[in-house]
């Protein structure tokens, strides 16, 4: 076996050198800005001896009608040699294979089309596409975007498809399978897949005893006027599907005049072991049970807002029906117990300043070689760490949409550390981020308002819930009142969230100080930890620092007060309003983020101009004064958390994603 090996290599390694002596050859006879008509006759007949020097038997059904727009599935860079070897084929490459050595430059040549990937390339992608198919010629393309093990196949870019929907164009599906003999099932083994060099598949490719490559080329349909480039992704990629269930006696259907009727096609695929009908509520019901990724830094138990939101979109598409992954760092708190839902834990390292957060390290090439294997059909991601930076590159490189959430401010905190001079640069870092997938979800239309300004692209609302049951009036309790040194004549005012500097906390000190003018017997309540909480406890020694509280005993802490303050300036969103107002509370807030989409002031809560902090104070004096007013106010507010349903706002989520996968 290796003796074969090493002979069919030295006949690839001189069939190679041929080429690039052919190719100078061509380069040569284009001077003149003509290509030679022989030229894609020469090429076909390259492929072809590649193909022998390989070792490699191609078997075929159909063949290439000239003039059309060729859709294949993907399995390995042999595809491209057995798929040229059968007609004079132009090819679509991704533009990093113009700089590989050797291949690159033949693939130049014989004059391969490269493209930029990512969402913000489709037009420029569809104008070369619509070049090349309007100059004559016949191009095939890879839509899945990345080579799978041929088990199966991905999902098709609909992106890829705009170009078909020229004037009486036409696309021919192309099935494409490995086996070893006549075995009828896929020969993974040879796939090119994850991180393997392309010397160490080609070696198993030349050491295989027995390789065979089928090879179906379908009847070609024209497109039909107003069809949408989703619809004609999920038909080629069902024809394929259907051809390879049965590689060696697939029944090739008669060619169609038209675009396949959707009752003709509903019989052909609804069949039990085919994957979907774009046409039925079979694919309906595919759309809303995807494979979902879903990347964060943080999540419980970790304690914040964002990890929270994780964990209510993690476990609420879960329940809806979806597949999910989770991958997040490694936590020292980590229960023992089984996550209900697959998680990959990568390698984290504290935040600094922040002892109870971790941010994940960029396993780049883990997060690569794990989506091979289990490809999801969009990613999810929440956090722009160094984690959520491999992630997004890794979904990148394998053309895996993806969708990123703008959950925290950072460039906000930056002025509350001193480091404002980075105001500008950390904004930037943000927008190319964000930018460079194919949504970015924010909680409130202020939000996307604002950063749509700054020059972010495709922003969308992707509101929050709140758990009612949870948190609610009658979760308050007397004995916890008690502890505070509270009866039920007391004033308690209570904040939650982390002790830190962007918090502005120092205000709700000021608001509270004033209550405590005209009500000494009144109470502050600080539940939360942070960078700030020891400081505080030594110089506010009248303000009760209970630490972090998580559950039903969160939920009892937040019954518990009377009035909740609430000064920051910094929050995408501020999930602690929500739970307040679900809990009963009057909220007195800065009119931004959760509290100026949420409250009426004067109605269901209190807001004042985010410039005057006075106000804010006065405000707290006026509400605590009223204490009418006050159960007035919590009563409202909870009616108005009764509607924020978590089913209602992960319907909506399903919905951003479906609309990223249909483009």
């Amino acid at each position: 076996m290796i003796a074969r090996a090493i002979g069919r290599g030295l006949q690839v390694s001189a069939h190679l050198l041929l080429g690039a002596g052919l190719a100078l050859f061509l380069s040569a006879s284009r001077r003149g800005g003509h290509q030679p008509a022989w030229q894609a006759s020469l090429v076909r007949w390259w492929h072809q001896w590649l193909c022998r020097a390989l070792g490699v038997e191609v078997r075929v059904s159909g063949q290439v009608v000239p003039n059309c727009l060729l859709v294949s599935n993907h399995i390995s860079w042999l595809d491209i040699p057995v798929l040229g070897a059968q007609g004079e084929l132009r090819f679509l490459a991704k533009s990093e294979v113009r700089r590989w050595p050797l291949i690159g430059w033949l693939a130049q040549c014989i004059d391969t089309i490269f493209i930029e990937r990512g969402a913000h390339q489709v037009s420029a992608i569809t104008a070369q596409l619509v070049s090349a198919l309007t100059t004559g010629g016949t191009l095939l393309i890879f839509p899945e975007g990345t080579t799978t093990d041929g088990s199966g196949v991905g999902r098709f870019h609909a992106r890829l498809f705009g170009a078909a929907q020229l004037p009486g164009q036409q696309i021919q599906p192309v099935a494409i399978s490995y086996h070893h003999g006549a075995a009828p099932t896929p020969e993974t083994a040879i796939a090119y897949i994850g991180n393997e060099t392309l010397l160490a598949n080609l070696w198993r490719v030349l050491r295989h005893p027995q390789l065979v490559v089928q090879v179906h080329f379908l009847p070609p349909f024209p497109v039909a006027a107003g069809a949408k480039r989703r619809e004609l992704a999920e038909l080629a990629q069902a024809l394929i599907v259907a051809a390879l269930k049965n590689p060696f006696n697939y029944p090739m259907p008669k060619p169609s005049n038209h675009l396949f009727a959707k009752e003709r096609f509903n019989t052909l695929f609804s069949k039990k072991g085919f994957f979907f009908s774009p046409f039925s509520k079979e694919r309906q019901e595919d759309l809303s049970r995807l494979n979902l990724a879903v990347v964060t830094e943080t999540y419980p138990p970790e304690i914040n807002g964002v990890a929270n939101t994780m964990q209510q979109l993690v476990d609420g598409l879960a329940a809806r029906g979806h597949q999910l992954q989770l991958i997040r760092p490694r936590q020292p708190s980590d229960p023992d117990s089984a996550p209900l839902v697959p998680t990959l834990l990568v390698p984290g390292l504290p935040l600094p300043g922040y002892r109870g957060l971790r941010f994940g390290l960029p396993v780049y090439w883990r997060l690569r070689r794990h989506w091979s294997r289990q490809r999801p059909d969009l990613i999810y991601i929440a956090t722009q760490g160094p984690l959520g930076h491999a992630a997004l590159a890794a979904a990148r490189a394998l053309q895996i949409p993806t969708v990123t959430g703008f959950h925290t401010q950072f460039q906000h905190y930056s002025r509350h550390y001193g480091l404002g001079f980075l105001l500008r640069p950390i904004s930037a870092s943000l927008r190319h981020f964000h930018n460079r997938s194919d949504l970015t979800l924010v909680p409130t239309a202020a939000l996307q308002t604002e950063l749509t300004a700054a020059g972010f692209n495709n922003v969308q609302v992707f509101g929050r819930g709140v758990d009612v049951t949870r948190f609610a009036p009658t979760r308050r309790s007397a004995a916890l009142r008690q502890s505070w040194g509270c009866d039920e004549r007391s004033l308690v005012v209570i904040h939650v969230g982390r002790i830190a500097a962007e918090k502005n906390l120092d205000v709700a000190y000021q608001a509270y100080r004033a209550i405590a003018a005209e009500q000494p017997e009144a109470t502050f309540v600080l539940v939360g930890n942070g960078p700030e909480r020891e400081h505080w406890q030594q110089r506010f020694p009248d303000v009760r620092c209970v630490g972090a509280k998580v559950g039903v005993d969160l939920a009892a802490h937040y019954a518990s007060g009377d009035l909740f303050l609430f000064p920051s300036l910094t929050e995408t969103f501020g999930n602690v309003v929500t739970e307040a107002m679900a809990s009963g509370l009057a909220v007195i807030a800065f009119d931004d983020a959760a509290a100026h989409a949420y409250i009426r002031s004067g109605h269901n809560g209190v807001t004042v101009p985010v410039t005057e902090p006075a106000a804010f104070i006065a405000a707290s004096v006026a509400t605590a004064r009223d204490r009418q007013r006050l159960r007035e106010l919590g009563l409202a507010a909870r009616h108005t958390a009764e509607e924020l349903s978590w089913e209602r706002v992960l319907g909506g989520l399903e919905t951003h994603f479906a609309e990223v996968l249909r483009r």
